[in-house]
């Protein structure tokens, strides 16, 4: 467990770095160069923006808007991001049976919805639909048999059935 919580911690710690700490060192560090190596030392540049100030307010009014529209274009308009998940998706294991649970709860509400339509109309069931919730029972016990790597640790309340 102790092994768990060091990369557990180290997770953490890259994450907030990348996302926080990295995004604002990163930042201040382009407008402090891009000024002070490039504005300062041409004259035209150095009169639009005599001041590291005004030239750090105006790199931040128009570079904050650009880059957040290249993040939604990255994440609601590009293929880019799709295919990041779909590698996600492939490589994690959870990740995976989350979207094949999803489906699988999907498909067997719809089965129950069926056979509660057919009864509340007086309906009764049939050998051949006791064979598939047979089946379908089968199938699902067999599947929930068959965790991947670390979720075979993760207990249910069908696991005494």
């Amino acid at each position: 467990m102790e092994g768990r919580r060091a990369f557990r911690f180290w997770f953490y710690l890259r994450q907030g770095w990348s996302t926080y700490v990295a995004f604002a060192v990163t930042m201040v560090n382009t407008v402090t160069l891009t000024y002070y190596l490039a504005v300062e030392n041409y004259p035209g540049l150095s009169g639009l923006f005599p001041s590291f100030g005004q030239y750090a307010l105006t790199v931040v009014a128009a570079t904050v808007p650009a880059v957040a529209l290249v993040g939604y274009v990255h994440y609601k308009k590009s293929r880019s991001f799709r295919s990041d998940m779909d590698v996600i998706v492939e490589s994690n294991p959870y990740a995976s049976r989350v979207q094949k649970n999803s489906e699988t709860v999907l498909g067997l509400n719809l089965e129950i919805l069926r056979l509660v339509a057919k009864m509340s109309e007086g309906g009764r069931v049939t050998e051949e639909e006791r064979a598939r919730i047979a089946r379908i029972g089968a199938e699902l016990e067999k599947y929930m048999k068959e965790r991947p790597g670390d979720i075979k640790s993760m207990s249910t309340v069908f696991d005494e059935y």
